[in-house]
């Protein structure tokens, strides 16, 4: 059961769903003199410039998350498990990835498909909460398993 950890100096890439099932973790913090990874103010993963989205630790408590506008990518289990997360926004304009499982098992309540964003497979798997979702015109194609 994994609480804390450190992102070392020396680490320059992490395969999607590292830290899938670590529902203990509260606190994520990545080591002075990392030039690949960089964490905000609540303990959110993301890659050095922020342009991509890692990890929401799922034993935070907040009802929504607004990502910045540089995020362009969500990685694969981004927010999974994080059941207390109702909403996150994100610039539909900047966001053009959502990755494999991105919220899968959290608690969002409604979606919107947006066209130009490629979806991975299962993004919303599992999210219990989700009562309402909508397909922005210009989309024409979303994963079979996005809402397994």
């Amino acid at each position: 059961n994994l609480t804390e950890f450190t992102v070392p100096r020396g680490v320059k890439s992490f395969g999607d769903s590292v830290f899938l099932d670590c529902a203990s973790m509260t606190k994520l913090r990545v080591q002075s003199g990392n030039e690949y990874y960089s964490t905000d103010d609540d303990d959110n993963l993301y890659n050095a410039d922020k342009t991509v989205f890692l990890l929401r630790l799922p034993t935070k408590t907040d009802t929504s998350m607004t990502l910045p506008d540089t995020v362009e990518t969500i990685a694969g289990g981004a927010f999974y498990g994080c059941t207390y997360l109702e909403d996150v926004i994100y610039s539909a304009d900047n966001v053009k990835e959502i990755k494999r499982n991105a919220f899968s098992g959290s608690g969002l309540t409604e979606v919107t498909v947006y066209a130009g964003v490629e979806y991975g497979d299962g993004v919303f798997k599992n999210c219990k909460s989700l009562r309402h979702a909508t397909l922005e015109e210009g989309v024409t194609w979303l994963v079979s398993s996005a809402f397994l």
